[in-house]
């Protein structure tokens, strides 16, 4: 096989028998991750699953845990790894409030339980929360949570305290900007810096990107540079962020519109913080056409990968590309099948060394909840990437 070729392992494993709105995903070790889902917006459900490496098996762990049968999520929520066994879940209340909690998941058994109270960081409304893990000792773990309030976009640090795993808004929520701000994705640069990209403008038909500062002594957040818009005129449905390689500081944008899903590389100034375009906006291959809800993982300093639902053929894919960092220039390098019969709500894991883990929601034929993992196919020299403790799902949907 070709460097970058993808290759799906085993067969699709389905774990809850009917198909979901929301799905988020993330890594707990080299062999096991968890999944969290809304079920019929008031029922939302946790568990753990163990991923065979060399076979791609996954296997369901214990039962699901039921979260809350009062709360409904909208839109994408963040589930970020905090070790092994610990991970963190930030949704939408029913009421629209901002909640996140911590849950426990059992070395041996991988059963999940609730681990810390019900915390509630935004008592007026939190849409499109996206999330990164910013740092972790052995005392405290530090996430930089994005979320919308009445078309604004607010920025805070929640702190977990690891010992009981409570948590707490460390500060103040921070506007980002005055300008409408939705559908805000999340990539983290450094330990002090992050890129926001979302959809914004007072008509919401622009796409505009900020760098963020997180000062790491009182964890106050506030604009690193201007923000700089990307692209205007579209009405962008969905947002995935990812930074690709750090000399030169270079993101790529995935987004999709209202008939097809697209690229957008950015430059990132590593003195003023400035974000540019680089290149052009590109029409992503393989078979998205008329793709949604792109999600995208760095793979290495030159590559990435995106899991997208193709519309129009109800089909999930995984992608990769090359991008030229000096130019922008995009290129498909593979573009693999992973769930057919009306496949959609893709979010997608990285597991380390070029294995992913992705879940969908399958409609019509063989209704239900899938997990299946895939391998890129890493050069010979391949080193792991200092990125990769980013596990988690970021982004948003409209």
């Amino acid at each position: 096989m070709a460097a970058y070729d993808i290759t799906v392992l085993g067969t699709p494993e389905e774990f809850f028998a009917t198909q979901e709105n929301v799905y988020s995903v993330c890594k707990l070790s080299d062999t096991r991750f968890v999944v969290a889902w809304e079920v019929s917006q008031g029922s939302n459900r946790i568990q753990a699953f163990d991923l065979n490496r060399s076979t791609g098996e996954i296997t369901p762990l214990s039962t699901p845990l039921t979260i809350s049968s009062g709360t409904w999520w909208n839109n994408v929520s963040p589930l970020i790894s905090l070790s092994a066994t610990t991970c963190i879940l930030i949704w939408q209340g029913a009421s629209g409030d901002g909640f996140c909690r911590t849950y426990n998941i059992d070395a041996g058994t991988g059963a999940v339980t609730v681990r810390g109270s019900e915390y509630e960081f935004e008592t007026t409304e939190a849409e499109n929360n996206s999330a990164v893990l910013m740092s972790i000792d052995a005392t405290n773990a530090r996430i930089l949570n994005v979320w919308t309030r009445s078309n604004k976009a607010y920025a805070g640090i929640l702190t977990v305290t690891l010992s009981t795993g409570a948590v707490t808004l460390t500060g103040t929520a921070y506007n980002i900007d005055a300008q409408n701000m939705i559908i805000s994705s999340v990539a983290k640069i450094s330990d002090s810096k992050v890129l926001v990209t979302s959809r914004y403008g007072a008509s919401l038909d622009k796409g505009n990107a900020v760098v963020l500062n997180i000062n790491t002594s009182t964890w106050a957040v506030t604009s690193a540079g201007s923000t700089f818009e990307w692209i205007s005129g579209v009405s962008i449905t969905s947002n995935s962020a990812a930074i690709i390689s750090t000399s030169p500081l270079v993101a790529v944008n995935n987004f999709s519109d209202t008939s097809d899903v697209k690229t957008r590389p950015l430059s990132i100034n590593d003195s003023t913080w400035a974000v540019t375009n680089l290149g052009s906006v590109v029409s992503l291959g393989g078979d998205d056409t008329n793709g949604l809800q792109p999600t995208v993982l760095r793979v290495d300093d030159t590559h990435y990968v995106v899991v997208v639902t193709d519309i129009t053929d109800k089909l999930l894919n995984a992608e990769t590309y090359e991008i030229n960092t000096s130019t922008g220039t995009v290129t498909l390098k593979d573009s693999e099948l992973l769930g057919a019969y009306y496949a959609f709500q893709g979010v997608v894991c990285d597991m380390g060394e070029g294995l992913y883990v992705s879940v969908w929601a399958r409609a019509v034929t063989d209704a239900g909840s899938y997990a299946v993992a895939f391998q890129v196919e890493m050069p010979v020299a391949f080193t792991p990437s200092p990125l990769m403790h980013l596990m988690g799902v970021s982004g948003g949907l409209f």
